[in-house]
């Protein structure tokens, strides 16, 4: 199961959808629970090495955003957890291009691939297996991003936040041809950060 949707239940962003629909207290209470939810990572998210340090600032923006244009989503709660990222990803855009940095053309990007299985299992030996192979892949992955920032925050919303090609290919600037080719580079890039953790799992 995708580490995603058990992190953001829909139950918790359909009760911050319906709050932020609600009076003025019911926004404040749901502006809240997006912060628990997510405000953790969209900062990790805004955190290219030139704009880190407007990381906290951006993340505010997001949410000020957000309640700005809430009464134009019309979708439904599973639509709405990509809606709020595409808004970060909007951001972050911004950003960056004030910085003077050409986001249109990337050099890098963010994304985990989740390749630990998230299952439950009642066998403790597998259970500590499995623990070690994901600690090794974190880190490889880690590592990958201080090398390639831009590839990693690609690869997270396309693998964790389950943005789509398309939506993607928006974001970049590019056609979707053209995006599915960067990703899959930046997948092959990634190979080499985790080929050492096959130890951990091969018998």
């Amino acid at each position: 199961m995708n580490s995603s949707l058990q992190d953001d239940s829909l139950l918790q962003w359909e009760a911050i959808l319906t709050g932020l629909r609600g009076n003025e207290t019911a926004r404040r209470r749901a502006i809240t629970l997006l912060f628990e939810l997510v405000g953790g990572r969209i900062v990790d998210f805004m955190g290219h090495r030139v704009i880190a340090n407007q990381a906290d600032d951006l993340m505010q923006e997001v949410f000020i955003r957000v309640l700005k244009k809430i009464e134009t989503f019309a979708g439904e709660v599973v639509a709405f957890r990509a809606w709020v990222w595409k808004i970060a990803a909007h951001v972050r855009i911004d950003a960056l291009r004030k910085a003077g940095i050409r986001v249109e053309d990337p050099q890098e990007t963010e994304v985990l691939e989740s390749i630990a299985d998230d299952s439950a299992t009642s066998r403790p030996e597998c259970e500590i297996e499995r623990s070690s192979f994901r600690a090794c892949v974190q880190l490889g992955f880690k590592r990958y991003a201080q090398d390639f920032p831009e590839r990693a925050k690609w690869l997270r919303l396309i693998c964790l936040e389950e943005f789509k090609i398309e939506t993607i290919a928006e974001l970049l600037g590019r056609s979707e041809g053209a995006t599915r080719t960067y990703l899959w580079e930046c997948r092959k890039k990634m190979r080499a950060y985790l080929e050492h953790c096959r130890e951990l799992i091969e018998v």
